[in-house]
């Protein structure tokens, strides 16, 4: 019976539900933001939307990372401080990276659509897993 036990293995779902719901707000607020902008030029539905969905994971990036930084730090200012240095030295390592030639900017190019992509997704998902065990 004991041995049992043992073999079992538990997942502890880690999963902030408030920092969710704020990173969520403050992404769609900016998408909503700027397909208003963009509604008035003539670019078309499938612009707009692709537009729209850029938006949204950039800025759910950028919340991602600051919350990050802030649960790091414990302090909102110093999480800004640490906010601004890590965007500026990722924003600096896509650029050296796109100087490199056509075939690494591509590679750099597609990991961060990917990794943009993920967040949300994985966020989501967790959100999910959350919601089930929860009610």
């Amino acid at each position: 019976m004991n041995n049992e036990n043992e073999n079992i293995q538990v997942k502890t779902l880690v999963f902030n539900p408030s920092g969710f719901l704020l990173k969520m707000l403050f992404s769609i607020g900016f998408m909503v933001l700027f397909l208003k902008q963009g509604a008035s030029d003539n670019v078309g539905f499938f612009m707009n939307l692709m537009t729209g969905g850029f938006v949204l994971v950039g800025c759910y990036f950028i919340a991602t990372l600051f919350g990050f930084s802030l649960r790091a730090t414990g302090n909102f200012i110093v999480a800004a401080i640490v906010f601004l240095i890590i965007f500026f030295a990722l924003s600096a390592g896509l650029t050296y990276i796109s100087r490199l030639g056509k075939f690494w900017n591509c590679v750099a190019t597609l990991a961060a659509i990917g990794g943009l992509i993920w967040l949300p997704v994985r966020d989501i998902k967790k959100a999910i897993l959350y919601y089930k065990n929860t009610v």
